[in-house]
């Protein structure tokens, strides 16, 4: 970003995608979770373009940006740290740019629009009293100039949002695996069934609770069954009998061809569980794979 780069985005007002921060956050325990709070509510944001916080411009209603600039810069590294997998699933990804502007230190904490998501976090955070300021489950987006807790049709307007980037990614994707010549007989690049004791279930967008949510949402899913030979098949799950206590990886090993023995002996290596964007046809996505939630009995002290 150059300097009038810089000068024509800090013309504009704070809102869904843009913050503005007078000063760097203090990382310690507390200011901590103000950022990590921060990134999660832009990057859970529906929206066409990089979501950004501006770090060294303080900025008001009535008399706009006002450049006070930065004491110094912080390193990206330091900030990535702020957010380990273990509290924060999917993690977010951003980039913090510094910049020097009419001879004063900023920085812009950028977020662009990505297909992983909703982010959140995996344990309560920053207790005060009795009460969690940062949520277990929960989903944290931008409501004009400030952040919420989504619930109710932003929720839903959520998660479609993200249904929607991964079937442009995965209908991407597609075209490319498509154009690649296949060979009758061709053996998967999945490990053999007999290294498994389970039949292998992904879930997108996951974990599970997630993926319920969004299809409880769109009542619509693809099951695509991947064989050790390299073949795939395809068909619609119409869900309409689940419910938000329904196991959704109960329901699928339940079915007959996937129980235990049959799915070996139909020589399946995986299935893959998709939630259908209600503006789509299908959503096939088989490059952008979420990280499964890791739960850990040893957790850094925060």
């Amino acid at each position: 970003m150059t300097e009038d780069d810089f000068y024509e985005l800090i013309k504009q007002p704070e809102g869904n995608t843009l913050d503005y921060k007078r000063a760097w956050y203090d990382l310690g325990k507390t200011q901590r979770f103000k950022l990590i709070k921060d990134v999660l509510a832009m990057a859970n944001t529906p929206r066409e373009g990089p979501a950004r916080i501006v770090m060294g411009v303080d900025w008001s209603a009535e008399c706009g940006s006002t450049v006070v600039g930065l004491d110094e810069q912080p390193d990206d590294a330091n900030i990535q740290e702020i957010f380990p997998r273990e509290r924060i699933q999917p993690a977010p990804a951003f980039h913090y740019h510094p910049l020097r502007f009419l001879g004063k230190q900023v920085g812009i904490l950028e977020i662009p629009v990505g297909s992983d998501g909703p982010c959140m976090p995996l344990d309560d955070l920053e207790r005060v009293g009795n009460v969690y300021k940062l949520q277990k489950g929960a989903i944290y987006y931008r409501n004009g100039s400030q952040n919420g807790q989504a619930v109710g049709s932003d929720l839903d307007r959520i998660y479609r949002w993200f249904i929607k980037q991964r079937s442009n990614v995965g209908q991407s994707s597609n075209s490319d695996v498509q154009a690649a010549p296949s060979t009758p007989g061709s053996r998967s690049s999945l490990r053999p069934h007999s290294l498994h004791d389970t039949l292998p279930i992904e879930l997108h967008p996951s974990p599970s609770e997630v993926f319920k949510r969004a299809l409880l949402a769109t009542k619509r899913a693809t099951i695509a069954v991947t064989y050790e030979d390299g073949r795939v098949e395809e068909h619609i799950w119409h869900a309409h009998r689940i419910s938000p206590s329904s196991n959704i990886i109960g329901n699928l090993r339940s079915r007959p061809k996937f129980r235990a023995g049959a799915w070996q002996r139909n020589g399946i290596a995986q299935v893959k569980a998709t939630v259908i964007d209600p503006d789509q046809h299908s959503v096939t996505d088989d490059i952008v794979r979420l990280d499964a939630v890791r739960q850990s009995k040893t957790l850094p002290d925060w």
